[in-house]
């Protein structure tokens, strides 16, 4: 099963999209020890298979907006952005901090 360690001292920052990627992949349930990120990561992935065109896309990020927000930022090009936030997190920036910083 693909699950962290609880006892890993350096987590890979991307796990909970990582596990919500593999529960939507398998079709798998999350197990209890999954937090909400994880299953809103899950119901965004879901729905997001569902959107045929760029309204309901755009309806999806207006539903979830940190969701939408995190994977948009997972995916930009060149991802310098990311990168930023990434170091900010490592740093142990508060998230209000990182999104005021990054105007996230």
């Amino acid at each position: 099963m693909f699950l962290f360690s609880k006892h890993d001292p350096c987590p890979p920052l991307d796990r909970r999209w990582r596990r919500a990627n593999y529960l939507v992949e398998t079709r798998l349930d999350p197990l209890p020890e999954d937090d909400s990120w994880v299953r809103q990561a899950i119901t965004f992935l879901s729905s997001q298979t569902a959107c045929s065109d760029e309204d309901a896309r755009r309806r999806l990020a207006e539903r979830t907006p940190a969701v939408s927000q995190a994977h948009t930022l997972r995916h930009v090009d060149p991802p310098l952005l990311r990168w930023a936030v990434e170091a900010y997190i490592l740093s142990g920036e508060s998230f209000d901090v990182i999104a005021r910083k990054c105007a996230l």
